[in-house]
């Protein structure tokens, strides 16, 4: 699977006020890019899309925004 910058027409930006993953946006470990993408596949790479950050003391940060 490697990068083929399909994902580059989907990339998002961070907020002010929070995390990428609060606004509703996922992370391609293989771009290595944020996405605002409903599927559970990266559109580009076909690889998973990640919905929780790795930090696991933002985890509660997060799960409190829901």
């Amino acid at each position: 699977m490697t990068c083929k910058n399909v994902c580059e027409k989907f990339k998002s930006t961070k907020s002010l006020r929070g995390s990428y993953y609060a606004e509703g946006n996922k992370r391609c470990q293989v771009c290595e890019v944020f996405i605002k993408w409903n599927g559970k596949n990266c559109p580009c790479c076909r690889s998973n899309l990640r919905t929780k950050p790795r930090n696991v003391p933002k985890l509660p940060k997060l799960s409190k925004l829901d």
